[in-house]
């Protein structure tokens, strides 16, 4: 279910004054009060011989000024509610972009793909691309002898060991680790994990580890809201599908925006306010997106990981153009037309490879994991956008 947006009140702007009308209604009163001032002093006006002349003369004149006046007050009141709901419209509405514009500061990130996917080289348009929709693929190049997990802990932690070090040592820093492996293998990582540490990161000590085999990415949506303090260090491990799903690695460093304000750290990209997604509802809930996350309207590209994208892109086009965006079906891309299958943690992978397409072109990248029944949309950019 997509974000719960109640809409202000609004009315329709109150018909203005027939400016036009109004003014011929006065001469004919006048022209009434002329011909019965005339009728008046010709004597043949009898019912009205007693009454002055001139009230008989100026009672159509103040008759429509009475009318006149009452006609504006009105009109004047229903301006000044409408103006009023407006400016409580746009009020709430700016309160929402400003909620949906909240983001997870990303210090730095890395993502590991089979077949050394990388965006520098789609920039390339290899030729020789095959897509590997319904494949599974693998990690081949971790080539160690030791076991994949900390083959791939190592090169991850070594990825963005410098910006682990100039972590400000008075911020706490949590770390958690997605995996499949199964759990009966997590005291063996627990240990592999402080290893790979002390080999990559010389600053600090080793900050106790979570492992966990399931995590939807709508945590970044709860770090959001409980304000959490510190940095997390997110690990992802997608290593063990074997012939169900394809490998993948991604590590991020992340920050609240308040954060990273506070500590004035530098920002290399933004994980923006996730929304759950009803797919059913695919219209109506891309329309509340985009019309309450601005950035996403920036975004000239829509990055999926699944190739359940396919059946949405005639609904996401024109929701994109209808909202300003600048969508077209070449700017649909498919992650596993590139990786192959995805796995129980596609969402963070995803997010992972379009920060990595931000931080290649500069501009904001509409994501939508639809893999799993978490279906999510969010938006990743770079840190200045």
């Amino acid at each position: 279910m997509g974000w719960e947006r109640q809409k202000p009140l609004t009315i329709t702007a109150p018909v203005p004054l027939a400016t036009g009308r109004w003014l011929l209604a006065g001469l004919l009163a006048a022209m009434v009060g002329v011909l019965l001032f005339s009728l008046h002093a010709l004597k043949q006006l009898m019912w009205l011989q007693n009454v002055n002349i001139w009230l008989v003369a100026l009672l159509p004149l103040v008759g429509w000024c009475l009318i006149f006046s009452a006609r504006g007050y009105f009109y004047g009141r229903e301006l000044s509610d409408y103006a009023f709901l407006q400016d409580e419209a746009r009020h709430a509405q700016q309160e929402w972009q400003r909620w949906a514009g909240r983001y997870m500061a990303v210090q730095a990130s890395c993502v590991l793909l089979p077949d050394q996917i990388t965006v520098s080289y789609l920039a390339r348009d290899p030729k020789d691309l095959e897509f590997q929709y319904g494949l599974v693929r693998h990690i081949d190049y971790l080539t160690g002898e030791a076991s994949l997990e900390i083959q791939a802990m190592t090169a991850l932690l070594g990825s963005i060991e410098q910006a682990l070090n100039s972590l400000p040592q008075d911020m706490a820093l949590r770390a958690t680790i997605l995996t499949d492996a199964p759990e009966e293998d997590f005291s063996e990582l627990q240990v592999a994990w402080q290893q790979c540490w002390g080999a990559k990161v010389t600053q600090r000590p080793a900050p106790e580890v979570t492992l966990l085999s399931e995590k939807p990415y709508t945590a970044v949506e709860s770090w959001l809201k409980n304000a959490i303090t510190g940095a997390e260090l997110v690990l992802v491990l997608q290593l063990r599908g074997e012939d169900n799903y394809s490998d993948g690695l991604a590590i991020f460093l992340l920050t609240t925006d308040d954060e990273a304000e506070k500590y004035r750290l530098p920002v290399a990209g933004r994980l923006l306010r996730p929304m759950p997604l009803v797919v059913d509802d695919a219209k109506n809930e891309l329309t509340l997106f985009m019309e309450t996350q601005p950035l996403a309207r920036k975004a000239d590209s829509v990055l999926a990981d699944s190739i359940r994208l396919m059946p949405l892109i005639p609904i996401i086009i024109p929701v994109g153009h209808q909202q300003g965006a600048s969508f077209s079906a070449e700017s649909m891309l498919v992650q596993e037309a590139y990786t192959g299958i995805p796995g129980p943690f596609s969402a963070w992978l995803l997010a992972a490879f379009g920060l990595d397409f931000t931080y290649y072109y500069g501009v904001p990248y509409v994501v939508l994991s639809l893999a799993s029944q978490n279906e999510v949309v969010s938006t990743v950019s770079p840190g200045v956008c």
